[in-house]
């Protein structure tokens, strides 16, 4: 009898075949295996329904969509987007920059070193901000902050060339968005938690990440660009018509932060049982955060990984530059590593979140993308290889930036019940921390230049020229080493989709 009224309930729902069967086990037996895709299209809260706020048929009790999250949503990724661009503007000047403003390569380094630096401390400040006042403050604090930071860059093009107060405005100008970043990088996880189903939670996770890889990409391809174009007509003012490219836009978010963004921090009614269960606080999830062995094993494999990007994205320009690859070059290789990784971030997580392979995908586009940084670092040390560093690079970035939203969701699934911006900021604090290790290290042990190279070298003059084949070598030895620990060590508990398929298994077993 129990068989027969499970299969016209299945039938009510669509089901059949397979899906019929998993769920017959799942019930009967108490075996909590089914697949994901079976419990986003059967289990996903089956009382109370979840419904548009333009549906007024719905029972007064469902969870209710609000189509202003689509708002908030943009506005993060914005403010994602210009952020990210002015966090890359640097790097791919980085000979250009420092003959501008007069100042050594490490300084220059350090404008994009400040970033991930800053987030480190500032993000547990953030973290309690905006769980304290909401996510609206949050986003009007970040969004002014970051054009703040921006203008007063440009500012310190009129201070006096080579001086000592002219780097101060630069870097303080730099060190106010590296603060904006902190808190940027956290609105598209609380917003997906807060106004999104669970089936859009990934994909407002995956838009408010990528936005971020969007304007890096867009940055490092159109920054050279305007500094040589500039150039080109005779002036030396590259660098400065470059900052104001990138600060104008900074004003949009800000606006839309303070005329467009009408609605409270959170909606009048949840959309999710996720989002109307209260999880642990900011401050109770990090001491049992730091006590998941899975997650601190999640933590250190995305951290080399994002390190890896991090250090090519800053390190890209003075590694190619010797064997005789311009800057223009340089941004538009890592805006091909940035666009295909855009691409394969939407393909994998497609395929992750209809198949149930979150893991398994995590674990192949890491094993792959550690093949492209070994790529990377044999075609980079030799001259008129341009189209092979393209490939390499193209390779590296549709498997590398493909983690980055895979990581978000598999550190949820490792922490639940804590905060999403507890456990997800973390992942993101390891990272920053290696980022920075690898950027000050790795020039390190770089080399003086051959006598064919100085030949060859397109640096800027007056820039410090080095042979930056061994932190290539370093790059693919670290990359390996982790490769084995993510197949050999980590295995994600699913935490978070354990406990959503066994609610939803007690609500059939409630109602039949």
């Amino acid at each position: 009898m129990a068989f027969v009224v499970m299969c016209e309930y299945l039938d009510g729902r669509r089901m059949v075949g397979k899906q019929l069967v998993s769920l017959y086990i799942l019930i009967c037996l108490n075996k909590k295996t089914v697949r994901p895709s079976i419990m986003s299209e059967t289990l996903e809260h089956p009382h109370p329904e979840i419904r548009d706020e333009s549906d007024t048929t719905g029972d007064p009790g469902d969870y209710i969509l609000y189509k202003r999250r689509f708002i908030i949503i943009n506005i993060a990724a914005l403010m994602n987007f210009t952020n990210a661009s002015l966090m890359c503007s640097f790097a791919p000047n980085a000979d250009e920059t420092a003959a501008y403003f007069q100042i050594s390569t490490l300084q220059v380094n350090m404008l994009s070193n400040i970033f991930p630096i800053t987030f480190i401390p500032v993000f547990f400040i953030a973290g309690h901000f905006i769980e304290l006042y909401g996510l609206k403050p949050a986003m009007i604090f970040a969004a002014g902050f970051d054009a703040s930071g921006a203008f007063l860059r440009v500012a310190s093009c009129y201070a006096e060339t080579g001086s000592v107060f002219q780097y101060f405005v630069l870097f303080s100008g730099t060190f106010i968005s590296a603060i904006a970043q902190v808190f940027i990088g956290l609105l598209p996880i609380k917003a997906a938690t807060y106004w999104f189903s669970p089936k859009g939670r990934p994909l407002a996770n995956a838009f408010g990440a990528l936005s971020n890889t969007l304007g890096i990409a867009i940055s490092d391809f159109l920054s050279p660009s305007i500094v040589s174009f500039v150039n080109a007509r005779g002036s030396d003012q590259g660098i400065r018509t470059m900052l104001y490219v990138w600060s104008i836009p900074t004003l949009v978010p800000l606006l839309l932060c303070t005329v467009f963004f009408y609605t409270g921090s959170y909606p009048p009614t949840p959309p999710s049982r996720a989002a109307a269960t209260r999880s642990l606080n900011f401050r109770q999830s990090l001491p049992d955060i730091l006590r998941t062995r899975q997650f601190l094993v999640l933590a250190i494999l995305f951290g080399i990984n994002y390190g890896l990007i991090g250090a090519f994205t800053t390190l890209l320009e003075e590694i190619l530059c010797p064997n005789g690859y311009s800057d223009t070059f340089a941004g538009a290789s890592l805006g091909v590593a940035i666009v295909s990784g855009l691409i394969g971030a939407v393909l994998f997580n497609r395929i992750a979140g209809h198949h149930g392979r979150l893991e398994n995908t995590f674990k192949f586009c890491y094993v792959m993308s550690i093949l492209g940084v070994i790529c990377i670092g044999i075609n980079v040390n030799y001259p008129d290889n341009g189209v092979l560093i393209m490939l390499s690079l193209a390779v590296f970035g549709f498997f590398a930036i493909t983690l980055v939203p895979l990581t978000f969701e598999l550190s949820i699934e490792c922490c639940y019940p804590c905060s999403e911006a507890a456990s997800c900021g973390l992942v993101l604090v390891c990272s920053k921390v290696i980022i920075v290790i690898l950027v000050l290290f790795l020039p390190l042990t770089s080399s003086p230049i051959s006598a064919k190279q100085e030949l060859i070298e397109a640096c800027a003059d007056g820039y410090s020229v080095r042979n930056m084949m061994i932190p290539t070598q370093i790059m693919a030895v670290i990359g390996t080493a982790s490769t084995l620990v993510c197949i050999l060590v980590f295995k994600s508990p699913n935490k978070r989709y354990l406990r959503e398929i066994s609610f939803a298994s007690d609500q059939l077993n409630t109602n039949y």
